[in-house]
């Protein structure tokens, strides 16, 4: 069995279309349930800034698939493709073409709603009476997911010196700029500077810093005119108290001159407090010095933040009080994209450090903490560690379910996180299939131990990001979802693999000086099959534990006393005139060996397989059937050879409960046997090196399996001494129907595609 099918286990479309009204969108809807899934982008039809869009989420039953490779019926990672199947569904609406589709990774959990339709957006969404995800982003809920847990010894970020952390034009004027964080103290017992850039190694360069002050906790913010040395300074009334989450905000007016400190705020979980202001009359400005940024550190003075921090802010503008309580957001730190400062003023975000390892497109690290704001203002950690990236924040978050950090859902693209990948459409109407491979493995991964791979949320289907912001309409493409009548027309992850062996025992030549090296090697194969079911010998269960056999020309082999026959080196031969070959493990209970034969006194052989090299101690594992030796004939060429076939144990009907093996009796067209051969019970099969098969449903002549004649050979048949064969597994194909098979023989480097169809029925 080369390939396996899994269907999804929900699927929906998200909108943010305009409703018939053309001014209200229907962003709160959901369509969970329907059979059919839209996606499309809408240009210009309420005005010149809207634009509507359409995305489909999908999902699979990721358990499932680990249960079956755990079984071995899917193979191991690296040996299998994974592709993501989708069904153009046909309808009467305007279909675009020559465009892209983009599948990428969804980063969250979702649920599928119950919605019917695209028209009447039957499901409301989460949190407004309804049960499925919606276009809508989360504007509430346990949004940050961690935070930086730091010591108060030596471990700090370093973020470098830009222009962006200076707030002056280094030259007459100071501009408006505000820092934000969650604070979490440890404990009093040293300064615990939270956020500067401050530097007085060697020469000076200081600039501004957010700090709390030994002993008493109270929190100041400083401002350094490195020109005059001199500084203004605001200090709260208000003192923090150990082992206690804070929200604090420092906002300046960038006033500047010799009252500048009075333009300083300092707020406490959202509340503007009272402060003791120090100015200086000779400050002018600050100045644009080289010093960096740095989180939970005043290096140059050995001092270390003690406790923990979490969404440190940075804006070039003073925010105001409305600003700061949304940011406090009664205790609880959400994402800022969703707050209005951010809505109507991202360009001002100068930097926003996170500490996120999940639920965030990019993941920090110990060794890099991101920054997410536009401007790239990573962070370079030293001396954290795993722990430091702590999964602690402040506590006072709702806990229900909400969608999404970004609107229109939240997708991984980097190639960290999991794969985005392609299709174009030209006439607009194809199907989609597109390889998942490195996400599906990582789903495997994660579903195995969740410290390792990425959780498994599905799939998400959408325009590309030229197509969704582009001055044109690509309306609408649809296909089938899980719950359509249609069987094959549901949305699958299929598995394909090459699982054909070629086991040379029924197809075995004599070296020839007509053929290459290559071709003159022979591969046999072992199969251990206990209480009928295949298991590896013991000791030799991966590819690490080589087994060895060697050949005679008695069944009695070692035995009787006979000498193995030596063999030329090539294959698993390492050696001239040695008498063992190296054979190897291939999958559960199956191994093989390759190697050429020169001998042509024996036109019949025995392989017997074994566990040593020594001729005087091994121990046989098996002595196997009789091999009879061909001799190539160039003369038999035939450019035009045609077979005829039968399977020669098919049933007439099978179970969607049941794996069938499928075997292929071969001769040649217009064969003459001898009279020998007629009057034999068993004649011999003639094999085909290259066979392929496909699946019809008869009804209709619907293609359900394909020839997988590609370089994934998924459809390709083995062959041992009784013939060729395939495996099927019944369960993708839908009950009380008949199908047929049908096959295709390389010969000549041509696929020639055979006349009979072998019907049976599945129940």
């Amino acid at each position: 069995m080369a390939i396996k099918r899994f269907i999804a286990n929900k699927d929906t479309t998200i909108v943010n279309a305009y409703k018939q009204n053309l001014t209200t969108r229907a962003s709160s809807a959901n369509m969970g349930a329907a059979d059919i899934l839209e996606t499309y982008t809408v240009y210009k039809q309420a005005g010149t800034a809207s634009s509507e869009l359409a995305r489909i989420l999908v999902d699979f039953p990721v358990g499932e698939i680990a249960a079956s490779r755990a079984a071995n019926d899917v193979p191991a990672s690296g040996s299998v493709t994974w592709y993501l199947r989708m069904f153009n569904a046909e309808h009467a609406e305007t279909l675009p073409n020559n465009y892209t589709l983009r599948v990428s990774a969804i980063s969250q959990s979702w649920d599928e709603g119950y919605g019917l339709d695209m028209h009447q957006y039957l499901d409301p969404g989460v949190d407004n009476s309804g049960e499925g995800a919606t276009w809508n982003a989360r504007t509430k809920g346990a949004v940050s997911q961690g935070s930086l847990l730091l010591d108060g010894t030596a471990d700090y970020v370093t973020v470098s010196d830009h222009d962006d952390f200076t707030f002056s034009n280094n030259s007459d004027s100071d501009s408006a700029f505000s820092v934000s964080a969650w604070v979490y103290l440890d404990d009093l017992g040293a300064a615990t500077p939270i956020l500067t850039k401050w530097n007085t190694t060697s020469s000076n360069k200081r600039e501004w810093q957010l700090n709390v002050q030994v002993t008493t906790g109270l929190v100041f913010f400083l401002l350094y005119d490195e020109t005059n040395v001199v500084y203004h300074e605001a200090k709260t009334t208000t003192a923090l108290s150990a082992a206690t989450w804070y929200h604090i905000t420092a906002t300046y007016d960038g006033s500047g001159g010799a009252s500048g400190g009075s333009g300083i705020k300092i707020y406490i979980d959202g509340t503007s407090d009272t402060l003791t202001v120090t100015n200086d009359s000779s400050y002018v400005i600050m100045r644009n010095t080289a010093a960096d940024v740095i989180i939970g550190a005043e290096t140059s003075a050995s001092t270390f933040f003690d406790g923990k921090l979490d969404e440190i802010s940075v804006w070039d503008k003073e925010l105001t009080a409305a600003n700061v309580t949304e940011l406090y957001n009664d205790g609880c730190p959400t994402e800022l994209r969703f707050h209005s400062v951010y809505i109507s003023s991202k360009s001002n975000l100068v930097a926003w450090w996170r500490f996120e390892t999940k639920d965030v497109e990019t993941q920090d690290s110990t060794t890099t903490i991101k920054d997410h704001s536009i401007n790239s203002h990573d962070g370079t950690g030293t001396s954290l560690v795993a722990g430091s990236l702590s999964t602690a924040t402040p506590a006072a978050c709702a806990t229900e379910v909400q969608y999404w950090l970004y609107a229109g859902g939240t997708f991984e693209t980097g190639s960290t996180l999991g794969q985005s990948t392609t299709q174009d459409f030209s006439n607009g109407d194809e199907d989609l299939k597109v390889d998942v491979s490195q996400v599906v493995e990582e789903w495997l991964k994660y579903n195995n131990d969740s410290a390792t791979g990425r959780a498994t949320y599905g799939l998400g289907v959408y325009f590309s990001s030229t197509q969704q912001t582009g001055s044109r309409s690509y309306y609408t493409k649809k296909f089938y979802g899980r719950n359509s009548e249609y069987f094959f027309a549901r949305p699958i992850l299929e598995a394909r693999w090459d699982s054909s062996t070629k086991d040379n025992a029924g197809n075995f030549f004599l070296s020839s000086s007509l053929m290459n090296q290559t071709d003159n090697l022979n591969t046999i194969y072992l199969y251990n099959v206990v209480k009928g079911k295949k298991k590896d010998i013991p000791r030799h269960t991966n590819s690490n534990d080589p087994i060895f056999v060697s050949i005679y020309s008695s069944s009695a082999g070692a035995a009787s006393g006979g000498k193995a026959i030596t063999l030329p080196q090539g294959g698993n031969v390492v050696s001239a005139d040695h008498w063992v070959i190296t054979g190897g493990w291939v999958n559960t209970g199956t191994y093989s060996a390759s190697f050429g034969y020169t001998s042509s006194a024996n036109t019949t052989i025995y392989p017997v397989w074994h566990t040593i090299t020594s001729s005087a101690t091994y121990s046989v594992f098996q002595t196997g059937s009789a091999i009879a030796v061909n001799t190539l004939n160039a003369s038999s060429y035939s450019p035009n050879r045609q077979y005829v076939s039968t399977i020669t144990n098919l049933k007439p009907v099978y179970s969607r409960n049941e794996t069938a093996r499928l075997r292929l009796f071969v001769r040649e067209k217009d064969w003459n046997p001898t009279i020998y051969t007629k009057a034999s019970a068993t004649p011999t099969t003639s094999i085909v090196e290259d066979a392929y098969f496909k699946v019809i449903r008869l009804v209709d002549d619907y293609e359900v399996v394909s020839y997988g004649t590609g370089s994934l050979s998924h459809t390709l048949l083995s062959y041992d001494s009784k013939g060729n064969y395939f495996d099927l597994d019944m369960s993708m194909l839908e009950a009380d129907y008949a199908y047929g098979f049908k096959f295709a023989f390389k010969t000549n480097d041509k696929v020639v595609e055979q006349d009979e169809v072998f019907k049976f029925r599945v129940e």
